[in-house]
């Protein structure tokens, strides 16, 4: 009930009623905390790094590759303004990495009081086995804020070459490192007669089929 919510006083006190597991109900007291901390995802934009040699380019607009630079821009809703008390946490879905973004580590920079933009560097920040969906939320005085989604985190191969014969029916020749992080390789957009990759991987070329318009499809394991 947001109107109810609304009229409650912060550090106020209230009255409650507790339903218990057997199906009676105890009243209790309770206090008003502050409100948690919110913030509202204005933009962000990706910028892939120099060296990138992957040779792939994402279908997915909310992919972030392991090795590019992330920044992206907050609004603070509560509280009001920024304080050198604010961070930014982010993680991978399962909380199995994190990391946290602050003004005193130059991971926030301020427009001014009420907006911020922040940087991430996925492989500084996580290492290479980091993957898949991020999320992130406010943090101020160690009080967080509810998990917002911030971008898929995706790990690319190095594509090295592509060796074809001139008869279609015979395969193509990929060479690369870190192919296991492909799931599968096709000829056109639909995956017809695609090649599966198998778990584990540990080669450094692997047949294809035969390009489409000069196109290899690729489908990632982490996407």
């Amino acid at each position: 009930d947001a109107q109810a919510a609304a009229a409650l006083q912060q550090n106020g006190a209230a009255s409650a009623l507790a339903q218990l597991k057997d199906g009676r109900v105890a009243r209790v007291a309770v206090s008003i905390a502050p409100p948690r901390p919110r913030v509202s995802l204005i933009g962000k934009s990706v910028k892939t790094a120099a060296n990138a040699d992957s040779a792939i380019v994402l279908a997915n607009p909310e992919a972030l590759p392991q090795d590019a630079r992330l920044t992206f821009s907050v609004r603070t809703q509560s509280p009001a303004s920024f304080t050198r008390e604010h961070s930014i946490e982010i993680a991978t879905a399962d909380e199995a990495f994190t990391t946290t973004l602050s003004l005193a580590n130059g991971g926030i920079k301020l427009e001014n009081s009420r907006i911020a933009l922040l940087t991430l560097e996925p492989a500084k920040a996580f290492g290479f086995s980091a993957f898949g969906p991020l999320k992130f939320r406010p943090v101020v005085n160690q009080v967080a804020g509810d998990w917002q989604p911030l971008a898929m985190l995706v790990r690319l191969p190095s594509l090295r070459s592509l060796q074809c014969p001139e008869s279609a029916e015979h395969a193509c020749r990929l060479s690369g490192t870190d192919l296991f992080l492909i799931d599968a390789v096709a000829g056109n957009a639909q995956f017809e007669q695609a090649v599966q990759i198998s778990d584990g991987f540990p080669g450094s070329s692997l047949p294809v089929p035969h390009p489409s318009n000069g196109k290899l499809y690729v489908r990632l394991r982490d996407d």
